[in-house]
């Protein structure tokens, strides 16, 4: 095994690259697309800026696959091109002319550079395209033993050795250079703390297992990452905050989870407690911030508005007055009013297992209770059976409709599940795979299961209502049903 390498001090001081200012005598860079795959396509650039997606240009691709347009920019940027459901990473600066050609869908296809530009962005797709075909090689992540996990850390230090002696041949400058050597580490780094994420993240599960059965554990996790550099100068590349975001599960959220394990009933509390070892943990100023930002911002999404969560809100803004995050974390808090009790559900259309659409406007009339789900989904599955309990419960009640919305991609998946179970009752749809995002934000969904309750008049009464095998939601429904009547 190859000796385990850590980060040098010289990482520190290298981040030029993508914060130095270019000439602005010309802030665009032109894109013209040439997919094989990707046919009437949406095409979007964007980046992350403050834990905030910002969007830098959207078009579309014609019958052929073909487009072209613009970018504006003020300096070079590392960003993501989307085209259809595919996304690859690309790095801008002004004057840039490039030609992407695209021959497959999968990752582990290179997109093929030419024009203006070309160099940098072939020896990104490249490293990248290959990194992913040894990162998902024999053998799942989750799967591999630690000695199993250090020869494929070996075979992914190599590809970034075989991309040094490709750039040493090529006509690239040293900002470019410093760029993939920062990018490489990143993404070596990035890989050991996703193996530690679930090592740990199985290591709680076992633990947690073990308290429920009365068993004895001893938390084993059998490897420990290298340091990781913490520079809020790093954020300009996504490998890092891809990176950091691992750092902040191992560090932060899976502690949390850990410290809450038997007390299922205060999991409400994990903002707060994920947000005091933030506090205790020796992140340098910037970074703190950033992290407690992306701490409070997760749970925000995750949870909604609680009493926890307004508090550590507060506490952030009153710690940190004019931070560059509060406008992405005021507009997260305020989404939630939009789906307060006693708001309107937004208008939700899909198509039945039959093929015919339908919408949430022609189940007026009647409490909804939503059930979105998915086949790949093992949770949603399981709850399967507490949802046709459930439904038996209240099979003599006109007053209810139960509603399961799948979000699944594989439409013959769900047509399957559901030919081979008549038992599973109520409405079912799926949504129309470019609409799901769409659902998402609307109703503000975290992951799923998710479960939500409509009022026969169309509004909200609980965005995030208990799950089937949850024993509250049947006297919840009984209560509304009771109080209608």
């Amino acid at each position: 095994m190859k000796e385990h390498w850590k980060v040098s001090v010289g990482l520190i001081l290298s981040v030029i690259t993508l914060v130095a200012c270019v000439n602005n005598k010309n802030e665009k860079a032109t894109i013209t697309i040439k997919s094989k795959t990707q046919l009437n396509s949406n095409v979007r650039i964007y980046h992350t800026k403050n834990i905030d997606e910002v969007q830098l240009a959207q078009t579309k691709t014609d019958s052929l696959g073909n487009c072209s347009f613009e970018v504006e920019l003020r300096k070079p940027i590392l960003a993501f091109i989307q085209t259809g459901e595919k996304i690859r990473e690309i790095y801008l600066v002004p004057e840039y002319d490039l030609t992407i050609v695209e021959n497959g869908k999968d990752y582990q296809t290179p997109l093929i550079f030419s024009g203006k530009g070309k160099k940098i962005n072939n020896c990104i797709s490249w490293y990248n395209s290959t990194f992913e075909k040894v990162r998902w090689g024999k053998g799942n992540l989750p799967d591999l033993t630690v000695d199993q996990f250090f020869n494929r850390l070996d075979s992914l230090k190599d590809i970034s050795a075989d991309l040094k002696k490709y750039y040493k041949d090529s006509v690239l400058t040293d900002n470019e250079i410093t760029l993939l050597d920062n990018k490489s580490k990143f993404q070596i780094l990035s890989f050991e703390q996703e193996y530690y994420f679930l090592r740990y993240n199985y290591s709680i599960y076992q633990k947690s297992e073990a308290l429920k059965s009365g068993g004895n554990y001893e938390t084993k996790i059998g490897f420990t990452p290298n340091d990781v550099p913490l520079d809020t100068s790093f954020l300009a590349y996504s490998d890092y905050q891809r990176m950091l975001i691992f750092y902040w599960h191992n560090k932060v959220n899976l502690q949390t989870s850990e410290l809450l394990i038997g007390s299922n009933d205060k999991y409400y509390l994990a903002p707060q407690i994920s947000d005091s070892l933030i506090k205790t943990n020796k992140f340098p100023a910037g970074m703190r911030e950033y992290v407690t930002a992306y701490n409070l911002n997760y749970w925000l999404n995750a949870y909604g508005i609680t009493p926890v969560t307004d508090s550590v809100f507060a506490d952030f803004k009153q710690t940190y007055i004019d931070s560059k995050y509060l406008p992405l974390l005021n507009t997260t808090y305020k989404s939630w009013l939009a789906v307060a009790p006693g708001s309107p559900a937004p208008d939700l259309e899909g198509t039945t297992l039959e093929g015919k659409r339908i919408s949430l406007k022609d189940l007026k009339g009647k409490m909804i209770y939503m059930d979105v789900w998915a086949t790949s989904c093992r949770p949603c599955v399981a709850e399967i059976p507490f949802s046709k309990k459930l439904q038996q419960q209240f099979s003599n009640e006109e007053t209810i409709q139960f509603v399961n919305v799948s979000i699944d991609s594989d439409r013959s998946a769900w047509e399957k599940l559901l030919n081979n179970d008549k038992t599973w009752k109520g409405r079912h749809m799926i949504i129309d795979s470019e609409k799901i995002q769409e659902f998402y934000k609307n109703y503000k969904l975290f992951g799923i299961p998710s479960y939500i309750l409509i009022d026969s008049s169309g509004k909200i009464i609980d965005i995030k209502a208990p799950r089937p095998s949850d024993k509250t939601i049947n006297d919840i429904i009984r209560k509304l049903i009771n109080e209608r009547k």
